[in-house]
């Protein structure tokens, strides 16, 4: 407050010596004043007098009708403080900060809680308490047995501060659909499936959300980065899946799990593609065919080169869709090293700044919230960074509101909140330019292209890298791919603390 705010400037944070408490601290008459805001039975005060159901209805009321110091000092309350903005260079010392406390862990806590729902912060806090008790002795087993009796839904969806409807995702027709019952997208960013039978409830269903830069967060002016966000795909949503691949044009994938962790405990995924040199009939009537066409593999990554090819307007359509598959998640908590995920997203972003056609990019983990919402927050910021340079303004804990107004629980766990920090000091080292990938560039390494299973096309078409719709019949045409990256050797990061627990969706 004295170093960044002015006389009136105000900010509300948990209480250090009365846990469960917040405090009201004030700047005024270059000092600062704190008030105590007590929190019983989820209603707040001052102290006595107006009760309130949230911290933002105390702070409202007391910013229309200002306190009144037993000395006789009226506290105005003028200017609410963000102190979670700043600059790309000085994350160290943010993050340095969040890591004061007790428990080294209570500044990412606190501004981690910040984005969700103030009232389940007592719930959530003794919950995780809890289960840090009964990891000592007990079996994950029991672990998963006890949350999902006494904290199925703090622990497996951090709400949204302000919540939309999901009125599509409750329907009967498409419970079936949903992987986790809690977990469901909101109707007014749902990605509408089209196609479909207009007399069939739920045809037009698929819990996915589409994520873009919204214009109240003017702190990302001048990105037009896109996304969808959902969920793993079940056996009956495979064809869902790539009928909204090719609704929406997109052309990379960004799988973010496997398909089995924790060894066979847990399916996050089905696999939705075919494997190597073979193909499908997908999509809303088997209309689509889907062929993987190539796969290479790292250390930490999968990228899969795959062909979409569908009958349009009695013609042959091809598409090339790339789906990249990260495999360095642990089964718990965050990966050791931020550099494996900042260096997957690049690789994402060479290949998706020679394409023309910008379309989302489809995100998915298991429940397409955590670790989704986690590779979203960072995408996100390393484009502004890349964009307007290391001199730009970012705010980690207002990126995550924007993603959790789109899709609720998006960034799940106190420890991806604070891999997201982590990442942006791994990122401050790298060099931006504005150099685009060319195929120029590339190695000459080809794909050899089968003929169309749909025969040949002699008319033209304005469909961007479309094989089967070229003036000439398609036979073998080469289609370049980036070549792979040397192996970026990230210097070493702080150590990470991991959460109390995680579900890690």
């Amino acid at each position: 407050l004295m170093e960044q705010g002015r006389n009136g400037s105000f900010l509300v944070r948990e209480s250090q010596s009365t846990p469960g408490d917040y405090a009201l601290s004030v700047r005024q008459d270059n000092q600062v004043t704190h008030v105590m805001i007590r929190c019983k039975d989820n209603r707040y005060d001052v102290g006595g007098g107006d009760e309130f159901s949230s911290l933002k209805d105390l702070v409202e009321h007391y910013r229309r009708s200002p306190m009144v110091e037993t000395s006789g000092s009226v506290v105005h309350l003028k200017h609410p403080l963000n102190t979670t903005k700043i600059n790309p260079t000085s994350i160290d010392g943010r993050v340095k900060k969040l890591q004061e406390g007790k428990d080294q862990t209570s500044g990412f806590w606190e501004e981690f809680e910040g984005n969700v729902s103030l009232r389940n912060h007592v719930k959530l806090r003794n919950a995780m308490l809890f289960i840090s008790e009964i990891r000592k002795s007990a079996n994950q087993f029991l672990i998963l047995l006890l949350i999902s009796v006494r904290w199925p839904k703090q622990l497996q969806q951090q709400e949204c501060t302000h919540m939309f409807s999901r009125n599509e995702g409750q329907r009967p027709e498409n419970r079936m659909k949903n992987r986790y019952k809690n977990i469901l997208p909101f109707d007014h960013t749902r990605i509408i499936l089209r196609g479909g039978d207009p007399n069939k409830i739920g045809s037009d269903y698929i819990n996915a959300n589409l994520i873009e830069v919204l214009p109240e967060f003017e702190i990302f002016d001048g990105i037009t980065r896109k996304y969808i966000s959902t969920q793993g795909c079940l056996n009956n949503t495979i064809d869902d899946f790539w009928q909204m691949v090719w609704q929406e044009h997109s052309r990379i994938i960004v799988m973010t799990t496997k398909e089995i962790e924790r060894g066979k405990i847990q399916t996050k995924c089905v696999r939705y593609w075919p494997e190597e040199g073979q193909s499908w009939n997908t999509g809303f009537n088997k209309e689509i065919c889907l062929s993987l066409l190539i796969e290479r593999m790292t250390p930490d990554f999968a990228i899969r080169t795959l062909r979409l090819q569908k009958i349009v307007n009695d013609e042959a359509e091809s598409r090339l869709v790339y789906h990249y598959q990260f495999l360095a998640w642990p089964d718990h908590g965050v990966p050791p090293n931020p550099g494996t995920v900042v260096n997957f997203l690049e690789e994402i972003n060479q290949l998706e700044s020679g394409m023309t056609d910008k379309r989302p990019l489809i995100v998915h983990c298991s429940a397409g919230i955590g670790r989704t919402g986690t590779f979203i927050a960072i995408d996100l910021i390393l484009c502004l960074i890349r964009k307007y340079g290391l001199q730009c303004t970012i705010d980690i804990r207002r990126t995550v509101q924007m993603l959790r107004s789109q899709r609720s629980g998006m960034v799940q766990t106190e420890a991806q909140y604070k891999f997201v920090y982590m990442s942006r000091i791994e990122d401050t080292g790298h060099e931006y330019t504005n150099i685009r990938y060319s195929a120029e560039a590339a190695s000459n390494q080809v794909i050899p292209i089968s003929p169309s299973p749909f025969g040949s096309s002699t008319r033209p078409c304005n469909h961007p890298q479309c094989e089967a719709c070229s003036s000439t019949p398609v036979v073998y045409q080469p289609q370049l791919i980036p070549p792979p990256r040397p192996k970026k050797v990230p210097r070493n990061p702080p150590c990470l603390a991991r959460g109390l627990f995680s579900l890690d969706f």
